[in-house]
C-alpha cells in the first residue's frame, strides 16, 4: 500500500527555477512523515507545457521516468522522488478558473465552464472548481452556485488554496459546496513571482493506503472521496503573508 501527500494546485513558470521547484515539493509534502510518495498537480495555463520544461531540464540534476501515456512522470532527485501528474487550468468564458486534473489542455481558453467540465470528464479527469479571490462573487458566484447545484460529489470537485488564510476572506460557496459533500481539495496556487515556487507542496492533501499498480488512476479516483479518504497536510498562509504575496507580489 501506498500513502501520498499531493498538492492538486500547483503551477511551473518560466520564472521560477525548476530545481527549487521539485526540492521545495518534496521537502514540503514530505515533513515530519517517511515513507510517503510526494505528489503534484502542474495545471497548466494557456501556452505553457510544464512537461516539455520538465523533460529538458530534469536530466540536468536528476532523472525523469514519463510513463507510456505522457500523463505522469517520476521525477528522482537526491532529495527523493516527485510524481508529478498533468493539468490543466482553463478560465471559462464566463471569467472563472476551471481545473482539469489528470488531463492535458484539448483547447483555448473561452468556453463555457459547463463544457469545459464536461469535457475534461470525457478525458477521464478530475474537474475542478477552485476558489480564487474576488472571482466568485456577483454573477460569477451565481455561476459558481449553479455548478454547485447542477452537478454532485462524484462528478465534480471544488479547490481551496493556502491564500485564503483561516482568518478569511470568507466564502458562503465553500461553505454551500461542504454541506453538499463535494471534496474539497486544498492546493497552494503558486503566483508567477520568483521565489513562489519555494511554496509548492506546503498545502495539500493526503491519501492513506492506495493499493500499488496502476497508481495515478487510483489517486484520481480517491479524489471524489472527501473527508472519506482525504486528510489535510501542510498549512495555510498567515494573513501578513497572504496580504504580502496577494498586493505586493
Amino acid at each position: 500500500m501506498t500513502t501520498v501527500r499531493f498538492d492538486p494546485h500547483a503551477h511551473l513558470y518560466d520564472c521560477y527555477s525548476l530545481k527549487r521547484w521539485v526540492d521545495a515539493a518534496i521537502t514540503n509534502l514530505s515533513r515530519d512523515l517517511k515513507d510517503i510518495l510526494p505528489v503534484v498537480f502542474v495545471v497548466d495555463r494557456e501556452g505553457q507545457d510544464s512537461f516539455e520544461r520538465l523533460r529538458r531540464e530534469v536530466p540536468m540534476f536528476g532523472d525523469w521516468e514519463e510513463s507510456p501515456d505522457g500523463r505522469s512522470g517520476l521525477v528522482t532527485v537526491f532529495s527523493g522522488k516527485l510524481l508529478v501528474i498533468r493539468g490543466v487550468q482553463y478560465v471559462a468564458k464566463e471569467k472563472i478558473e476551471v481545473l482539469g486534473l489528470g488531463v492535458s489542455r484539448r483547447m483555448a481558453d473561452g468556453a463555457p465552464a459547463v463544457d469545459l467540465l464536461e469535457l475534461i470528464r470525457d478525458e477521464s479527469g478530475v474537474p475542478c472548481l477552485p476558489w480564487s479571490p474576488g472571482k466568485w462573487l456577483g454573477r460569477r458566484g451565481r455561476l459558481v452556485r449553479q455548478l454547485l447545484e447542477s452537478n454532485t460529489p462524484n462528478t465534480l470537485t471544488v479547490g481551496d488554496i493556502s491564500m485564503r488564510t483561516f482568518f478569511g476572506p470568507p466564502s458562503p460557496l465553500l461553505r454551500f459546496a461542504r454541506g453538499q459533500g463535494y471534496s474539497m481539495l486544498y492546493g497552494t496556487d503558486p503566483l508567477p513571482r520568483k521565489g513562489d515556487e519555494q511554496l509548492v507542496g506546503s498545502f495539500g492533501r493526503a491519501i492513506k493506503k492506495l493499493p500499488e499498480g496502476e497508481l495515478v488512476p487510483a489517486i484520481l479516483e480517491s479524489l471524489f472521496k472527501g473527508a472519506e479518504a482525504l486528510k489535510t497536510c501542510g498549512r495555510r498562509n498567515s494573513p501578513l503573508r497572504a496580504a504580502v504575496r496577494y498586493f505586493w507580489g
